[in-house]
């Protein structure tokens, strides 16, 4: 809540006009709103009685504002955020930070598990595939993605293509992207960095799949990657290597 505090101040102290007593009292509304997921929103857009919409009750802060307040939440209490405003549901679409592990999708379950059925990593992959359909692909800076393939699927990777598709766009800074089981045979593709994020990303971690690019990717960002398991030739390696100047 440090960050939003300081959002609020740096506002107050733009709007010298605004009254000081009724913003840190909104401030602390908003606060209190934000932590409480069980409860509405710091905003509601649609009035339950005939559809009128009605303002937020809290401070009349610019849309931009709103914006980065929403991309401060983690990513759970954004999402229960924008199923019911329909300002943060037209953010959400942009949020830029994006994590789907078994802790943030499947909690309640353990899918690193043998035991684990198949329709409970197709619910699983029904989640992340439903988040990333009503995103826009635009804003993405940071995308960590733990993927799990169905046993006995005839088309273990289709979600998977079609997920990074979406989510590494221009500007991505981190792609962290995990498969399970770890002889996962998935040929990561290499041409989204290279036509996507080669002027962007800065930490790249792969790990169980196959890298096996064909062409420079020029990642001149990059500051960080680790590879773990990954099936990758020694001249590839290399080359991957020299593409991370004084990193890591």
């Amino acid at each position: 809540m440090m960050a939003l505090n300081r959002l609020i101040s740096r506002q107050r102290e733009q709007k010298q006009k605004r009254n000081r007593g009724r913003i840190e009292a909104n401030n602390g509304w908003i606060a209190s709103s934000l932590a409480k997921r069980n409860r509405s929103p710091c905003r509601q857009d649609i009035n339950s009685h005939g559809g009128k919409k009605v303002r937020y009750p809290g401070p009349d802060l610019p849309e931009d504002i709103w914006r980065h307040i929403h991309f401060l939440l983690p990513m759970q209490d954004a999402a229960r955020a924008a199923r019911i405003s329909q300002s943060f549901r037209s953010s959400w679409k942009c949020y830029p930070n994006l994590t789907f592990t078994n802790e943030t999708m499947c909690s309640k379950e353990d899918l690193c598990m043998r035991t684990t059925g198949s329709n409970v990593i197709r619910d699983y992959n029904n989640k992340i595939d439903h988040v990333l359909r009503n995103h826009s692909g635009a804003g993405v800076k940071k995308l960590r993605l733990e993927y799990y393939v169905i046993p006995h699927d005839a088309e273990p990777y289709h979600h998977l293509t079609s997920w990074l598709q979406i989510a590494v766009t221009p500007g991505i800074e981190q792609l962290h992207l995990t498969l399970s089981p770890r002889d996962a045979t998935f040929n990561f593709p290499c041409m989204l960095l290279s036509e996507r994020c080669h002027g962007s990303i800065q930490y790249l971690h792969l790990a169980n799949l196959d890298l096996h690019p064909t062409f420079q990717l020029g990642l001149r960002t990059l500051k960080t990657l680790h590879l773990y398991n990954v099936h990758i030739t020694g001249d590839t390696l290399s080359a991957a290597a020299a593409q991370v100047p004084g990193g890591s």
